[in-house]
């Protein structure tokens, strides 16, 4: 686990991402969700970010609906191949995936248009461990100024991603490195496409005497940070072998043995030999 809080912010397209095709699935939503209840991942979750989200969710499942039904399967087949058995093959089988292609889709537009597709779950959990950051007049009017400076990030004119800026520079404590999960190209380097926007880079530098870190996806942030974290589930395990390897009396030994119970059967042989070098080490376990 990280031995500190990480300070992070994610940016709509990032969680809308979470609608369309990326490398990212849900499991990631969910690690991040037990990563904040735990307190290892402060996330600032504006209101900006929350009301963009709700505001372009329909297009996006519309476009990604839309690429997948248009996404086809070929039902020609050359004449010479026509009489081979393995043809006959094939044609049941692009109807059988025909038909499940549609009564996917189908599904789909019904979870989406009630809301109940498991990202929309995950990032109403996430709203709710997080808290809502709310605007303030003073974000709006420092975005403001910003705009017409011209000043990134955003597009000319744009006051939203201005706006999460001018929030994030004023609750983010000073000597924090700030995490940002985003793909859009006002946050990132022309020159080099895995770093920040160099302006932006430096006024982080100033103003809060950190490092502003640039993350394409949500995996290779979890990746990198919880490396020991392949599901969900293993966050809570995780904090709870961590605590009994470090336990220093009986009392939190046991404390932490009845956080490990629920989790026994899912421990992996290399957490089981963790464990046992952890008792060799530990006098109180």
């Amino acid at each position: 686990m990280a031995s500190q809080k990480l300070h992070l912010f994610i940016d709509t397209n990032a969680f809308l991402s979470f609608f369309a095709y990326t490398k990212d699935d849900v499991e990631e939503l969910k690690k991040l969700a037990s990563l904040i209840k735990i307190g290892q991942v402060k996330l600032y979750l504006t209101e900006q970010v929350r009301d963009e989200f709700y505001r372009n969710r329909e297009k996006k499942l519309f476009e990604s609906i839309s690429l997948f039904q248009k996404s086809a399967l070929s039902t020609g087949i050359p004449r010479f191949m026509a009489e081979y058995p393995q043809v006959a093959d094939y044609t049941r089988a692009v109807k059988k995936a025909l038909k499940a292609k549609d009564e996917a889709i189908q599904r789909a537009k019904r979870e989406a248009e009630a809301e109940r597709l498991a990202a929309d779950a995950l990032f109403r959990q996430i709203v709710k461990v997080a808290r809502i950051r709310k605007v303030r007049e003073e974000d709006y009017a420092a975005a403001t100024r910003r705009t017409r400076r011209g000043n990134p990030p955003g597009k000319e004119g744009g006051l939203g991603d201005r706006l999460n800026w001018e929030m994030l520079l004023r609750l983010v404590p000073e000597e924090n490195d700030l995490h940002l999960v985003s793909k859009d190209g006002d946050y990132v380097s022309a020159l080099n496409p895995a770093a920040p926007d160099r302006f932006l880079l430096a006024e982080w530098r100033k103003k809060k005497q950190a490092e502003l870190v640039l993350h394409a996806e949500l995996r290779p942030f979890l990746t990198q940070h919880f490396p020991k974290i392949k599901f969900a589930v293993d966050v809570e395990k995780r904090v709870a072998i961590d605590d009994l390897k470090h336990s220093r009396n009986f009392a939190s030994t046991h404390a932490a043995i009845s956080e490990l119970r629920p989790f026994l059967d899912t421990l992996t042989p290399d957490e089981i030999d963790e464990l046992i070098d952890a008792a060799e080490m530990n006098s109180q376990i």
